[in-house]
């Protein structure tokens, strides 16, 4: 069984296809695309908050700058507390989002948040955030897989047109390989980080 994960150069629409037998494809289009399928948003600002990390980044599809904030949480020792992490995120969260709005020049066109994986409490954080700050600014509300944001930024700003990607992190990993407009699914754990 073969998982592609298939996204257009726009970012409108997302496939999703499990290849055996039988092929299943499932389209899902943006709600905020143009009748064309393309998004009218130059400057996005992204909140990230799976676990470790408050972050919060602002993008420019324009002129392809990025600004990125972050305050990472430090345990005093063993690995991370879901509880202890949220309470982190509860307190750093608005201090990166009020540092990066000094390098907001114009309102953001969409606010963009990491829906998961990641640790629940701390997930709920930044959605609520930005939520909140989709709302303030009356612009669209866009869910992000935090994985396959990893590998579309080294995708991007590597300009690697067909890359084979080592997604790991301390909880799971992921051997994938980009080609023609898919992620192919080569290996996968769920278990177990590569370190």
């Amino acid at each position: 069984m073969e998982s592609v994960v298939i996204l257009d150069g726009n970012n409108t629409y997302c496939k999703l296809s499990t290849q055996n037998s039988q092929s299943i494809e499932i389209i899902i289009f943006h709600p905020y695309a143009n009748k064309n399928g393309a998004l009218n948003m130059t400057v996005t600002l992204g909140i990230e908050g799976t676990a470790w990390a408050a972050s919060a980044a602002i993008f420019d599809s324009n002129s392809n700058t990025v600004h990125i904030e972050t305050i990472p949480y430090l345990p005093d020792s063993g690995g991370l507390h879901p509880k202890e992490a949220a309470e982190h995120m509860r307190k750093a969260l608005p201090q990166v989002i009020e540092t990066i709005f000094t390098k907001l020049e114009t309102p953001p066109d969409a606010v963009a948040f990491s829906r998961g994986p990641g640790l629940g409490p701390c997930l709920r954080i930044c959605a609520t955030a930005a939520r909140a700050l989709s709302g303030t600014f009356n612009v669209p509300l866009i869910g992000v897989n935090h994985m396959l944001a990893h590998l579309e930024v080294g995708r991007h700003f590597s300009e690697f047109s067909t890359p084979v990607c080592l997604n790991a992190s301390g909880a799971n990993a992921h051997l994938l390989s980009y080609y023609d407009g898919y992620y192919r699914v080569l290996g996968e754990t769920m278990d177990t980080g590569v370190h």
